[in-house]
């Protein structure tokens, strides 16, 4: 067999990838994990493993996250249409829909042929359905559809691709074959650009039979190619790719991956032992004529992604069949890829994982290790072939890199595609984009354009030479939705400058009357920046509006091009016939409509509330920023220390007699003071410089108390708290009795019912209940709801809630780490008529089962600013997930930013500097940001993320609310004994206790947190805090005149002790006050004291 072609002809591009993996939703994920040599197989999943007869369950699967996730709004299809669809149909036209973003193609505007071929694994979802629940009316025209032939056909149908449409089987050659037959396709000139892959999604991700002398593993590893390989692992995975004709591609500028220089597909006959058996002479058959059709020799291919089952068999042919084909090529000269040893055999979708591998290999110019193999077989001994354990870097390679990519199908079917790596001439031309650039985004709902615009702008930041290509991507290749925004971006001396138009809706009446118009930029040949940015602004509104804006102008035709950009954030909907509680979990879960009404909600409180802002009080920011500084310098400078001298930090903390626990407040004080000049810090050194006239903490505290007199109260209360640093710091005071005197919170009351609100807190605070109350009325009406509060303090979120629900069937848990704030709540809550409420301690840094809570045990967990006191905040919240029923609702009132002025008082309060040991906050603010709060979430799997602030002007982003449901995966923690920890009991332990002022001091801290004290118990089992100790030395001193230190109490282990260290403090104090004064009365008042005395 000859061939003699047109070599252009037969180049085929790849312009676009898109999956989901084992261990990787995304081709960059997948690429990562291979290239960290990562095992992607999950073990240990399902049951204990379990011998039957004839076979054992292996609890180990190539698992894919989220398989019963799908945006059905997006697709325009409805809940029940969703939960009937195949799951392989919904994960592959999110796949496919991101391909086409990937390739850069925008399907409302491309006029060519657009066609798909693909493959999948029966559908077991309807198999299970109509079978297994005993369901007799197969035969009907419903359940045809659902039975696996309508895959193809339905992406065509909703992405309205008009050319052809195959579906193809071919077990594990499925994926290559249809990329096979869609370059085919192209070829003959039957579409423009063709879409190509396969899926294969099982309904067990937990474990795989094991059949001695079948193809799987006996011990849940793969290990192609090594000597102790015993078969493959199962997995799940998807993978759709774009192609075009190579010159076509070129034309247009698209993002060339990799070039298909040829393939072939053939099929092994009987030239093997049996019918499920591999061929030596098929697979080498293939292979050569996919090289002669490529025009590509042997030596000339640096890498082949194998079919590697890690059969004993499969790797003995496969082996063999490469060494007749290479059998001139020079020895250990071509890297061999397994890729099923790290994510498992994918079947259907096999080819797809190996051929975007194959891809990224050429493209980048970088071969991943090939993992589980110890020793490599001896057929590779003295053979053209190496398994790299490391990273391979082929930069120095001077000639084009070429792969190419098997896939050996049971019953015979074998492919081979010979990939080439794409040079690009502008590839290395780096330009400085010194004017203006427009980024255009749009989705179809609010939250998936936020959620857009976050991963588009971070993409930016950290690409900012790839500006120019990012914008002409977003522009050319990305469809147009009616919500959207436009955004230009400046980059001056390597800054980025973002300005945003904000989030507009454009109705679909206008939207549709303008799709298909046109707008010439007429932008002047002589550059000049106002004027550009003004024709920007112009034509961001025409395209925000629908038109079809011609944006030639705005780039060098020659440089730009497409390339691979952020795509879609799609909804993570769940759909699954055979959850658990099938329909009955869906109740709470949130919606684009629940996100619609909680906007209205917030947008009329808003108009409700009326709130000044900051604009109301300008330049006020700037008055607390001189504070600040001026506060940090107050408390340095009033030392003795040597100026422009450097000083270990740590050293200068022990100069100033800073204990530990307030060594984070210092440091951040030294920092503000490195902000704005005063002081040099170099690593763990600072140089602190001559004191300034400026920073005189009085004349800044009186010039913001004049010209603001609204916020004097709250200022001067700051001047306070600063003027006891010195003495918190060296612990001679404690920091809580400066926020709360006398262990009382109404001077912090005071300053809140007197000082205007401008942080927008209100709007939230009060929409908040009648937010949940929304949420609530979508169960059905005799279901309980349970709701746990973390952090209740003082009840702000608490009693308006509790009231918006009243009546309704509500069980309600107030928690706090604190006893006395339990105590207070609970008076409260008797006096307000709340007989629906429970009273937990609760702390945040341990798991739930440690403090007697049970798992999945609430519809929805609130907070309100508490989160933030963790010393680590994604593991506090990984650890409540399984507080949630399955999609209940972690909703928080939440901010995002909180200034330096708020550090000054509020650095004395517990936990406030835990943040300094979060590895994502440490160094920042104790607050997280909004989008930093998204990756958080993403993190942990939570689904259906929102983050809402200032729905009416999207402007003001330190405020907002905080709404997910529960990850379907989540860890569960066993239950632990803890005795009394968790609970305020009404038992009482105590025993009865003769002496008259050991009763009155038992009584004093048990009724601070809420128990009958057992004074042969521990402190630490009752859970007392610092805001405990202030209280009982407040009352103390209001009772018996006594100054008691808090300092000291903090450092009492056990009831006994504390009775007996007051009973001291009293003794000494009546012996202070004999000495000094003389005592008027009775002999018989005297013998009283003196009998107290004794008894002490």
């Amino acid at each position: 067999m000859s061939f003699n072609v047109n070599e252009e002809y037969m180049d085929i591009a790849i312009i676009g990838m898109s999956g989901r993996f084992p261990g990787a939703n995304s081709v960059e994920g997948f690429w990562s994990n291979l290239l960290e040599g990562k095992d992607s197989i999950k073990r240990g999943q399902g049951k204990a493993a379990d011998k039957n007869e004839g076979y054992e369950i292996v609890n180990a699967f190539g698992k894919v996250d989220g398989m019963y996730e799908f945006d059905n709004e997006f697709f325009d299809v409805n809940k029940r249409e969703a939960m009937e669809l195949d799951p392989q149909e919904r994960k592959i036209l999110e796949v496919t829909y991101e391909a086409l973003e990937d390739a850069g193609v925008n399907t409302q505007r491309y006029k060519g042929k657009i066609g798909v071929v693909c493959g999948a694994k029966e559908n077991e979802y309807a198999l299970k359905k109509y079978f297994e629940e005993e369901n007799k009316n197969i035969l009907n025209e419903t359940s045809r559809m659902y039975l696996g032939s309508s895959i193809a056909t339905r992406i065509a149908y909703k992405l309205n691709l008009q050319g052809p449409c195959l579906q193809i089987k071919a077990t594990c050659a499925t994926a290559l074959a249809a990329i096979h037959t869609a370059a085919q396709m192209l070829l003959n000139y039957e579409a423009d650009i063709m879409l190509a892959g396969g899926v294969n999604l099982s309904l067990n991700q937990d474990n795989y039979a094991y059949i001695e002398g079948g193809i799987t593993s006996k011990d849940g590893y793969g290990r192609a190619f090594s000597k102790n390989a015993n078969g493959c692992v199962p997995g799940d995975g998807l993978g759709i790719i774009a192609l075009k004709r190579l010159k076509d591609a070129k034309k247009d500028r698209d993002n060339i991956i990799a070039v298909i220089k040829g393939s072939s597909v053939t099929n092994d006959g009987k030239r093997k032992m049996g019918f499920t058996a591999p061929s030596i002479e098929g697979e080498c058959e293939t292979i050569k004529i996919a090289q002669l059709v490529s025009n590509v020799k042997p030596e000339e291919i640096d890498y082949i992604e194998t079919h590697g089952t890690a059969t004993n068999l499969g790797d003995m042919v496969e082996i063999n069949a490469l060494k007749k084909v290479f059998s001139k090529t020079y020895n250990r000269s071509i890297a061999l890829g397994a890729v099923k040893n790290n994510v498992g055999h994918l079947n259907y979708a096999a080819g797809a994982a190996g051929i975007i591998k194959a891809a990224m290999v050429v493209n980048q110019r970088r071969i991943p290790p090939v993992i589980n193999v110890s020793e490599e077989k001896d057929e590779l001994i003295d053979t053209p072939f190496y398994l790299n354990r490391e990273i391979v870097n082929l930069d120095k390679k001077e000639n084009l890199i070429r792969a190419g990519v098997s896939g050996f199908g049971i019953g015979g079917v074998n492919t081979h595609i010979i990939l080439e790596e794409y040079r690009d001439k502008n590839n290395n031309i780096e330009k400085e984009v010194n004017k203006p650039v427009l980024l255009t985004l749009s989705a179809k709902t609010e939250k998936a354009l936020i959620n857009y615009q976050n991963k588009i702008l971070e993409f930016v930041r950290k690409h900012p030479k790839e500006i120019e290509n990012t914008a002409f991507t977003l522009q050319t290749g990305r469809n147009h939705y009616e919500y959207c925004t436009s955004i230009i971006v400046t980059i001056k001396n390597g800054e980025i400058e973002i300005d945003s138009s904000g989030i507009n809706y454009i109705e679909e009446e206008k939207f549709e009357r303008n799709i298909g118009k046109t707008m010439k930029l007429n932008i002047s040949e002589k550059y000049n920046e106002e004027n550009y940015r003004d024709s920007l602004l112009r034509v961001a509104k025409a395209w925000e509006e629908g038109y079809d804006v011609d944006l030639s102008e705005l780039y060098d035709i020659e440089t730009v091009k497409k390339m691979s950009i952020p795509k879609y954030c799609f909804e993570k909907n769940v759909f699954n016939y055979f959850s658990i509680e099938n329909g009955d979990d869906k109740e709470f879960e949130i919606t684009s409509k629940d996100i619609s009404i909680i906007r209205d909600i917030e947008k009329e409180q808003e108009k409700n509330e009326k709130l000044p802002s900051e604009m109301d009080y300008e330049g006020i920011k700037d008055h607390y920023e001189k504070i600040v500084v001026c506060a940090a310098a107050n408390y340095l400078y009033k030392h003795e220390i040597e100026f422009n001298k450097v000083y270990a930090i740590k050293d200068l903390l022990k100069e100033l007699k800073v204990i530990p626990g307030y060594n984070d407040f210092a440091r951040y004080l030294f920092r503000i003071l490195e902000s704005n000049g005063y002081v040099e810090i170099n690593n763990d050194n600072i140089k602190i410089n001559e004191p300034a006239k400026e920073l005189e903490l009085n004349a800044a505290v009186e010039q913001a108390k004049n010209k603001y007199p609204d916020f004097a109260l709250q200022i001067e209360f700051i001047k306070n708290c600063v003027l006891e640093y010195d003495s918190v710091f060296k612990g001679e005071k404690e920091g809580n009795s400066v926020l709360y005197p006398d262990g009382k919170y109404d001077t912090i009351l005071n300053i809140g019912a007197n000082t205007p609100d401008i942080t927008r807190k209100p709007i939230y605070i009060n929409a908040f209940p009648k937010v949940i109350k929304h949420f609530i009325s979508k169960k059905e009406k005799n279901k309980k709801i349970k709701i746990l509060e973390l952090g209740g303090g003082t009840g702000i979120i608490t009693w308006p809630l509790l009231e918006e629900l009243r009546g309704m069937n509500v069980e309600y848990y107030f928690t706090d780490i604190g006893k006395s704030f339990l105590v207070m709540a609970r008076e409260k809550a008797e006096n307000m008529h709340y007989d629906n409420v429970i009273f937990k301690q609760y702390n945040i840094e341990k798991t739930y089962a440690e403090q007697g809570f049970e798992k999945e045990a609430f519809d929805f967990i609130i907070s309100m600013d508490v989160l933030q006191v963790s010393y680590n905040l994604e593991a506090a919240v990984n650890n409540l997930s399984g507080l949630l029923k399955k999609n209940g609702i972690f909703a928080c009132v939440q901010s995002f930013h909180t200034e330096n002025i708020n550090y000054l008082s509020y650095g004395y309060a517990p936990g406030w500097w835990n943040y300094e040991s979060d590895p994502i906050r440490k160094g920042k603010n104790i607050m997280l940001p909004s989008d930093e709060w998204i990756k958080l979430l993403s993190r942990l799997e939570y689904k259906n993320i929102n983050i809402i602030y200032d729905s009416l002007n999207n402007k003001y982003d330190k405020f907002g609310f905080i709404f997910a449901n529960r990850p379907d995966r989540v860890e569960f923690f066993e239950p632990v004994n803890k005795g009394i920890e968790g609970k305020i009991v009404n038992e009482s332990n105590a025993e009865n206790n003769k002496e008259e002022i050991s009763k009155e001091i038992l009584n004093i801290v048990g009724t601070t947190i809420g128990e009958e004290i057992a004074e042969d118990s521990s402190l630490l089992e009752y859970g007392f805090d610092s805001l405990s100790l202030l209280i009982v030395s407040s009352k103390l001193k209001e009772k018996y005149h006594i100054n008691v230190s808090v300092k000291r109490l903090y450092e009492i282990d056990t009831v006994k002790d504390l009775v007996a260290y007051i009973k001291q403090c009293i003794f000494e104090n009546f012996a202070t006050e004999n000495t000094q004064t003389q005592v008027e009365g009775s002999e018989n008042n005297v013998t009283q004291l003196l009998d107290i005395i004794e008894n002490l």
